[in-house]
């Protein structure tokens, strides 16, 4: 269908032809909006056969918008359900898409049958390589083999995206990629242009394989933000896997609802897995529902400018064959780990980082402080409890308040400050400590003090020492000032 002159606005009601495909071309700027009404407009439930290629297809270089009503199926055998493309470099024109609740959804549909849109390809493809923005507001069912969703922006402008409604309290959207493939991701975010990536999540996102939330943004990226509410997110791999290689931002990961019952789930990879190169770092923080990796539970590496910092609550966070937390530092910045009373757990050690399933690990070789404090929830490593390096500029300080760490193969803490750096202090309060090896080794080599503090909870070494501290010639000493029992 090609636009009429002067007319850029389309109304789909009735019954659909078997076999059609329905496309929307428009030119010379002009705007296209197609609203899908509610009626179903292909369905394998109606006896016809299957599409192929897209079922709905919306081209211009102008602002594409599509509005799906409640009972609107789409569905293709072979390509995406519905597919927006803004193709026109340089021109002006957003891509929009809104789609609606369907109130009689209930359990896990077949497809082709009970999703909204379901498709060979991607359940929803839109691609902006125009100079604007793409705007999702997702709130059916979405579900195709090698994408759920794909959003692509290839010009200038920002991309947002909501899954799902907080305020209705029924699961009014979800995303699902059905595919055996690795890279077949429930929702791929791909920003190649200028402008910042912002996902909003309260609606479940799955992916058989892949990711459940995979977004990149490349060098003219600025910043990545997923925001978490009432949702499940489980990918095959990772659960959420956020790449910044972006000149200005980060990336922010927060769980946006405090005690929800969501969860993150990497069966093969990491729950959440978080790389940066960008200006402003990495933020990771969860309110109360459970992390799990097949590999660690949380993963951050940064070579940016910020440096790390992860902030965890009530849910527990697991890495099954690694770390529960691991955080990499190589930029500028420092590293801040804080836990609250959720437990953190390392694994067996059979991953990818099989030297060390460590319950948290981090190195920071950035000019910035290394900070880890456990507050109530327990942390545990089938190695050590936690290994902490720190090989920049600035100091190293673990607090442990009332949570228990326990290295069950190695140390209950390990902390090494290498040359160049300031400080080392570790505290410890009514938690107890514990290592095979030893309760706490130390090693400071840098210029600061190496301070060791106990508070009431026990420090054992079951075959070494209960505390080992060690200082370098260019430090200022070594002090240990015991309140509780080291055995």
């Amino acid at each position: 269908i090609a636009t009429p002159p002067g007319s850029t606005i389309y109304a789909c009601a009735g019954s659909p032809v078997a076999g059609a495909q329905y496309s929307f071309t428009g030119g010379n700027g002009l705007d296209i909006s197609v609203t899908l009404a509610t009626t179903t407009v292909f369905s394998t439930l109606s006896g016809v056969g299957s599409l192929a290629g897209d079922t709905i297809t919306i081209t211009g270089d102008g602002t594409l918008t599509l509005v799906s009503r409640p009972d609107v199926y789409l569905y293709s055998n072979s390509g995406s359900a519905a597919r927006l493309h803004n193709a026109n470099p340089g021109s002006a024109g957003s891509v929009k898409v809104l789609t609606t609740f369907r109130a009689s959804d209930a359990g896990d549909p077949a497809p082709g049958t009970d999703w909204g849109f379901s498709g060979y390809a991607a359940g929803l493809a839109a691609i902006n390589d125009a100079d604007g923005s793409i705007e999702l507001t997702l709130n059916n069912r979405i579900a195709g083999r090698r994408a759920g969703v794909l959003a692509e922006h290839n010009g200038v402008g920002d991309i947002s995206i909501a899954v799902g409604n907080a305020a209705t309290g029924v699961e009014d959207g979800s995303i699902t990629a059905l595919g055996s493939n690795p890279d077949a991701h429930g929702l791929i975010v791909d920003h190649n242009g200028t402008g910042s990536i912002t996902i909003t999540l309260n609606g479940n996102i799955t992916s058989a394989a892949g990711d459940g939330v995979n977004a990149t943004a490349a060098a003219d990226g600025a910043g990545i933000a997923v925001n978490l509410g009432d949702a499940r997110i489980d990918g095959g791999r990772n659960g959420i896997f956020a790449d910044h290689d972006g000149a200005t931002g980060g990336v922010l990961i927060q769980a946006t609802v405090p005690n929800a019952p969501g969860t993150m789930t990497g069966q093969t990879g990491d729950g959440i897995r978080a790389e940066n190169n960008g200006a402003a770092g990495i933020v990771i923080t969860t309110a109360g529902g459970a992390i799990l990796g097949g590999e660690l539970g949380i993963s951050a590496e940064n070579t940016g400018d910020g440096g790390i910092s992860i902030t965890t609550a009530d849910g527990k966070v697991t890495g099954q064959r690694s770390y529960g937390i691991g955080a990499r530092n190589l930029g500028g910045g420092g590293v801040s780990i804080t836990t609250g009373s959720g437990d953190i757990s390392g694994g067996d050690g059979t991953g990818s980082f099989a030297i060390s399933a460590n319950g948290i690990g981090a190195d920071d070789q950035g000019a910035g402080d290394l900070t880890i404090t456990i507050n109530d929830g327990a942390v545990t490593g089938d190695g050590s409890g936690i290994v902490a390096a720190n090989s920049g500029g600035g100091g190293l300080s673990i607090t442990t308040n009332d949570g228990r760490v326990t290295g069950i193969g190695a140390n209950g803490i390990y902390a090494r400050n290498a040359l160049d750096t300031t400080d080392l202090t570790i505290q410890t309060k009514a938690g107890r400590v514990s290592g095979l090896d030893r309760g706490i080794y130390a090693t400071n080599l840098g210029g600061g003090l190496l301070r060791i503090t106990t508070g009431d909870g026990d420090i054992h070494g079951a075959r070494d020492e209960g505390i080992r501290a060690i200082g370098g010639d260019a430090g200022a000493g070594v002090e240990v000032a015991l309140s509780g029992a080291a055995p």
